[in-house]
């Protein structure tokens, strides 16, 4: 099937555009350039959260080293932080007459690329479980609550909305007891990859993805609460084997059940 992939330049981005080649005909890339937030430029844990960003990507480096950029051959174009919903960019994808659009690790979807392709044609990988955690970091704060049966992904479909679009499929990586918040959050960008695979399966088979609305509760974080001491949490919950621990707790039932989303095929 001829997709379009809307995305960024990290190497987990370049991880799934090389995955969707593999399958599909991926006419076009467009990758929105992103970087550390001004936002927690000055502050006394700049320096903290720095180095947080800097040890993702060093495990994402570890996590995909034979995914770089070099390995991708669709066309390619590259636009500035909020670049995406410009007259140029809806111009290149109506050229590429893709048949869906995956979208992955960019800034929101706007006019006039959103409404191009029926909802359920137009398709974002939200890292973390939608809606029981919502906002910004939906993968580092369930492990700093101690939920990691809350880390994953969900496969949704794009509204106006900020990731309130109707789920497709959730998914979630396996935890061993040595994994810490990096390798889980780089863990479900590989099962990403595949619910992205299994729904354009479906599509290019002729099926129809009927969209499950998303209901209400979920723990809202905002981009303001992430801090230093969050960062500090994490590490001290990581250097004390807590993983290891929730492990034998799962094995004794003792973790919450999840209601979870699953592409019927």
């Amino acid at each position: 099937m001829r997709i379009a992939l809307l995305t960024s330049t990290s190497r987990r981005h370049a991880y799934l555009a090389r995955r969707l080649q593999e399958r599909h005909d991926l006419a076009v890339i467009v990758r929105e350039q992103k970087g550390l937030d001004d936002a927690y430029a000055g502050r006394e844990d700049a320096d903290l959260i720095a180095d947080h960003f800097r040890r993702l990507a060093g495990a994402e480096d570890a996590f995909f080293p034979d995914h770089a950029w070099c390995g991708v051959r669709s066309e390619t174009i590259t636009v500035d932080r909020g670049g995406l919903n410009t007259d140029a960019v809806f111009t290149e994808l109506r050229r590429a007459q893709p048949e869906a659009i995956a979208v992955f690790g960019c800034g929101l979807i706007k006019a006039p690329v959103l409404g191009m392709l029926p909802a359920n044609r137009l398709l974002n990988i939200h890292q973390g479980l939608s809606p029981y955690y919502r906002g910004s970091g939906t993968n580092f704060w369930p492990f700093h609550d101690q939920r990691p049966e809350l880390v994953g992904v969900t496969l949704h479909t794009i509204d106006a909305g900020t990731d309130t679009g109707g789920i497709i499929a959730h998914g979630r990586p396996s935890i061993d007891p040595t994994d810490g918040l990096h390798t889980l959050g780089l863990k479900s960008v590989v099962v990403s990859a595949e619910l992205m695979l299994d729904a354009l399966d479906a599509l290019a088979g002729g099926e129809e993805l009927t969209p499950i609305p998303q209901w209400a509760g979920g723990t809202l974080y905002r981009r303001r609460d992430f801090n230093g001491e969050a960062i500090k949490r994490v590490r001290a919950l990581e250097a004390a084997g807590f993983i290891a621990e929730w492990l034998h707790r799962r094995e004794r039932h003792e973790t919450a059940a999840v209601r979870l989303i699953r592409i019927e095929r």
